[in-house]
């Protein structure tokens, strides 16, 4: 068979080279098996991590424009041409040759990092299975389109460098179309994965093409040009609009009625954040801000809108995805746009099963300072449009505050330690490919039913699949550290240092059901009046 005669000479010229490129996945899954639950940073291990992840990728990439070269397309000089070799044969022996050598320890080293951890054969296989079709696509096929239209390394590289130049003057061209942010109105939020889904359909087609081109009518002019058009195409794609990429995350909502019953407005009655009013000891009243890692425009001033949230189902979470929001004054002209806190998923409301009513918030804005200065004392219509996602508890799992280890569904393998200095319980935990989106974990003690404040993240990611440009290595790593005690003595705590050989380590996750969009215009407010003191 032709394909297999042609795999048996590239190995027995590659071999060596081949079983290095191999390696890599292991060594790497065994660096992260070193660095375990990581409660101390190990920087000696963080570096070789790294180091080993760039020979992976430049490995498979040389690996890969070595092999193409072994029976190069672009010149008239090689053999392959004259002997009786069919052409899709010799497509098919590189193919054969990457999914062996390079792609399949990828996916081994995936299983037996996740198995050895003591995860599931299930949860680990289809981790692995995705990150490594995601790696497939995203990298190994797109590096084999490019080098088959090159002669050697020399050009190989020389032309990345002329493309890598290309992207970058692009990227402001996209920089100045997105006001400043030359990744798009996408970035660091949770539908980021939808544009980089396209972008991986772009490598594929035109891997396809460029190697169907090169491979059975060697017109290299012509994969030439559909090598400019993907790479436009790709960087086109991060400028995808907000409200296109929302949409199609609507549409994919597990459950898209949750959102129907709930209203967000204005409650002026409520008082300002800093005020007597707003620290009202009502439960209802309890404040919700969120911790955005957005930076504030240069020169902004924060205002603090008081929101009344109902029809949140209780044990749910309400996540601001994007709040655009502007002005508009006495004219109807449309003012300048406020670049709010609660932008990229900044500004959450969360609704405990014991309140009962609307949950109220303060919403964090930031205005331009400018701009605050010429309206503060103006009566101003306010118009916020919001793209919000509905959380639902998923799962309570907990563990010992001392010295845990075990597995806890829908969370992955956790452990707790006393930290050195004996003031906070850290906690760690792997999961084995997707974590939920959300989670919160709190210190409590199980007799009194007292606890600690909680601790909450988000990840930012609705991706219905797994797959991350880091193989081999699909376990998540998460922690917190959850303080007890203050060595300063400032602080005193519900659950202190006399309770934690009792107390517990409770975690909620939680996941996204809907997705949705709504509005709130306040018709006459003065900024002046809600400004952060």
């Amino acid at each position: 068979m032709m394909i297999w005669h042609i795999f048996k000479k590239d190995w027995h010229l590659l071999r060596l080279f081949g079983l290095a490129v191999a390696a890599l996945p292991f060594a790497i899954a065994v660096v992260h098996f070193k660095m375990g639950h990581q409660f101390e940073e190990n920087e000696a291990l963080s570096s070789l991590l790294l180091l080993l992840e760039l020979m992976l990728y430049f490995g498979v990439a040389m690996l890969t424009a070595v092999l193409v070269h072994l029976d190069g397309l672009v010149s008239a000089r090689q053999d392959w041409l004259a002997r009786p070799v069919r052409r899709r044969d010799l497509l098919a022996a590189k193919l054969l040759f990457l999914l062996l050598v390079a792609q399949l320890p990828l996916l081994v080293a995936n299983l037996a990092g996740g198995l050895i951890d003591g995860f599931t054969f299930s949860a680990c296989f289809s981790s692995a299975l995705t990150e490594n079709l995601y790696f497939l696509l995203g990298f190994t096929l797109p590096i084999l389109a490019f080098v088959s239209l090159t002669r050697n390394l020399t050009e190989a590289l020389g032309g990345a460098f002329a493309i890598f130049i290309a992207v970058i003057g692009l990227e402001f061209v996209i920089a100045a179309w997105n006001g400043g942010n030359p990744l798009g109105p996408t970035a660091e939020t949770g539908v980021a994965w939808i544009p980089q889904t396209e972008r991986l359909l772009i490598y594929l087609a035109a891997a396809v093409a460029i190697l169907g081109l090169q491979y059975f009518r060697r017109d290299a002019r012509v994969s030439r040009y559909v090598l400019g058009a993907a790479v436009v195409l790709c960087l086109i794609t991060q400028a995808l609009p907000w409200r296109a990429a929302y949409r199609l995350q609507k549409a994919l909502s597990h459950a898209p009625d949750v959102s129907a019953a709930i209203a967000v407005q204005f409650d002026p009655a409520l008082g300002t954040l800093h005020s007597p009013v707003s620290s009202d000891p009502d439960p209802r009243a309890k404040v919700q801000m969120g911790t955005t890692s957005l930076r504030a425009p240069e020169e902004s001033a924060e205002i603090d809108i008081p929101l009344a949230v109902s029809g949140l189902p209780s044990g749910t979470i309400l996540k601001i995805d994007r709040a655009e929001t502007h002005l508009v004054d006495a004219n109807g002209r449309e003012g300048k746009s406020i670049s709010p806190a609660g932008e990229a998923g900044g500004f959450e409301v969360s609704n405990d099963p014991a309140v009962q009513g609307p949950v109220i918030s303060f919403e964090p804005l930031h205005v331009r300072a400018r701009i605050l200065s010429q309206l503060k004392t103006s009566s101003v219509t306010l118009q916020v449009d919001y793209s919000a996602t509905v959380l639902r508890l998923v799962s309570t799992s907990a563990l010992p505050a001392l010295d845990a280890d075990q597995h806890l569904p829908n969370v992955g393998w956790c452990k707790t330690k006393l930290n050195d200095s004996r003031t906070a319980i850290e906690v760690r935990c792997l999961a084995a490919g997707s974590e939920p989106e959300c989670g919160t974990i709190l210190l409590a003690n199980p007799a009194s039913g007292a606890h600690n404040p909680v601790i909450h993240g988000c990840l930012n990611d609705y991706s219905p699949y797994f797959g991350r440009y880091k193989p081999p290595d699909i376990l998540m790593r998460e922690g917190a550290n959850l303080n007890f005690r203050d060595s300063a003595g400032l602080v005193s705590y519900p659950v202190d240092g006399s309770q934690i050989g009792s107390a517990q380590v409770l975690i909620k996750s939680y996941a996204a059901v809907d997705h949705f969009s709504t509005r709130l215009v306040i018709p006459s407010i003065r900024l002046a009046d809600w400004s952060a003191r």
